[in-house]
């Protein structure tokens, strides 16, 4: 008898299944009724597979429908997940109010159905909050990372496969609006931040092809995410510590702007602390421009660092930041360029702090990118110094330093 009723079950999933996709909301609801009413026969992956076609296919009434006929699920995250990917905004927020968690773990079931022979995970071996290494591995793939993935085709636990036009601009906005409403414990905001950041890199690794305006989406998203962190709005300590997990030699520039323009205390200390960043002063140099005053000491360094190397744009940059190169960090810089034998620099630097911000430095910024001068100090003549520059002798200006440093 069991047997036969299960028969009569698979038959049934079946055709749920179809007039889910189609969009016969009533044959669907019914089909769902009689589900519900033999939902102890069907296997843990038939359950969940069911709630994230609704989830992918059906209205918010339909989604709610199969929720309060199906319930307690063994696992929800991932529909939540495919809810985000598709823009789903009132079935997100339906399945967010059950306190549905998107990096929740799978656990147990009533059903008296063993499991199906394909045994493919319910959270299909993404990572999720029973894995230690959540948010440590920039770009591990994590249940908050099938947001913002297309479909593939091999989403389905059981049956056929399923998909649906999807839009990443949609998803992002979708995505920022729920953080914004304080929908994601930190966790979860957390991740989110991550993978959307994991998503735009990849779309940078396919420059040139149409994948750029994911990287547009997935960025702006991160950037709007941390405006949120910085404002107490979401996440925690660890955004931080996310952050500067791409900042790594193969990352690509614009998600280091990124981090830039987002996070800058998290940039300077990134200059400060990785060796491989500090070899490369030329791209130091050029993320200046997308930088702004960090801490007293991280200012103190960053300055430092681009006098002992000569970068007179960079520093021409730095000088429009509010009263950095005034105290310490001028002092700091002069010092760096005087024992790097940067002596024109040095004694811009020295104009700089009698003077103030502004003193021989022109009405702009220079070169945005601030290239590096080199070993040999600022070249011969006029190149990369600022408008005004009398041009001192090298003696004129260590004379004045000695002056000022005695």
């Amino acid at each position: 008898m069991a047997s036969s009723g299960r028969i009569g079950v698979e038959h049934l999933l079946a055709v749920t299944r179809d007039v889910v996709a189609s969009g016969d909301e009533l044959k669907a609801a019914v089909a769902l009724q009689l589900l519900g009413e033999n939902r102890l026969l069907l296997t843990p992956a038939e359950h969940v597979d069911l709630l994230e076609r609704a989830c992918v296919y059906g209205s918010q009434a339909l989604v709610g429908l199969c929720w309060e006929m199906l319930k307690p699920f063994p696992y929800a995250g991932w529909a939540l997940a495919l809810a985000l990917r598709c823009g789903r905004a009132d079935v997100s927020r339906l399945l967010l109010d059950e306190g549905v968690d998107l990096l929740q773990a799978a656990h147990g079931t009533g059903s008296i159905i063993s499991p199906s022979s394909r045994n493919v995970p319910l959270d299909r071996g993404d990572t999720t909050k029973g894995n230690y290494n959540l948010l440590l591995v920039p770009h591990d793939r994590s249940v908050c990372s099938e947001v913002f993935s297309p479909f593939r085709g091999n989403e389905q636990l059981v049956g056929g496969s399923f998909s649906t036009h999807t839009d990443l601009a949609v998803t992002c906005d979708l995505v920022a609006a729920l953080a914004g409403e304080g929908r994601f414990d930190p966790v979860v905001f957390d991740d989110l931040l991550r993978a959307a950041i994991d998503r735009a890199d990849q779309a940078l690794d396919a420059r040139g092809g149409a994948d750029g305006p994911a990287a547009e989406a997935c960025l702006g998203l991160a950037s709007r995410m941390v405006t949120l962190w910085h404002q107490d709005k979401g996440g925690d300590k660890n955004v931080a510590a996310v952050l500067s997990t791409f900042v790594e030699p193969s990352a690509h520039e614009e998600v280091l702007a990124l981090v830039c323009e987002s996070a800058p205390e998290v940039m300077l200390s990134c200059i400060a602390s990785m060796s491989w960043l500090q070899d490369d002063v030329d791209l130091v140099c050029r993320l200046v421009g997308h930088l702004s005053a960090g801490t007293p000491v991280q200012n103190e360094y960053l300055a430092g660092y681009l006098a002992r190397n000569g970068c007179m744009d960079a520093l021409r940059t730095m000088s429009l930041w509010p009263g950095v190169l005034a105290g310490q960090a001028g002092r700091r810089a002069m010092m760096e360029a005087a024992g790097a034998g940067h002596a024109e620099l040095a004694a811009w630097l020295l104009r700089l702090g009698e003077d103030g911000p502004g003193a021989g430095g022109g009405s702009g910024a220079g070169d945005a990118t601030g290239t590096a001068t080199g070993a040999g100090g600022v070249p011969a003549g006029t190149a990369g110094v600022p408008d005004g520059w009398s041009g001192a002798s090298p003696d004129d200006t260590m004379a004045g330093l000695d002056d000022l440093l005695l």
